[in-house]
């Protein structure tokens, strides 16, 4: 997990160059949301799980995937945090948009963020 940690910041900063974004943006929220996005892909979905970073000119996209497509995500609110379950509600706190959708054996689990967000 550090080495993708890495590589994916390393992608944000090359990204944040990028004319088209913010200097005020920070890497964090990207960095919070694919470490919960990816973990829950690894529980519950073992360890075939991958991620993706896309940037589309307005912000950029996290692609989470797992080999899992019959475990539908759950929003998880009044937990107490240390019994999991707040990967969802980081993502839908700290990025412009959630959503994930399946196909015949994969989920994907995205997260949007816009250039002020970033």
């Amino acid at each position: 997990m550090a080495g993708v940690r890495r590589s994916l910041r390393h992608e944000l900063l090359d990204l944040r160059r990028s004319p088209r974004f913010s200097e005020r943006g920070r890497t964090d929220p990207v960095m919070i949301v694919a470490s919960e996005l990816l973990t829950n892909a690894i529980r519950y979905g073992g360890e075939r799980a991958t991620l993706c970073l896309r940037s589309d000119g307005n912000g950029c996209v996290l692609d989470v995937t797992d080999g899992a497509p019959a475990v539908t995500p759950k929003v998880v609110r009044g937990r107490p945090v240390a019994e999991g379950g707040v990967g969802l509600v980081l993502a839908l706190a700290l990025s412009s948009e959630v959503g994930w959708y399946v196909t015949a054996r994969q989920k994907h689990v995205w997260a949007r963020f816009l250039p002020h967000a970033m």
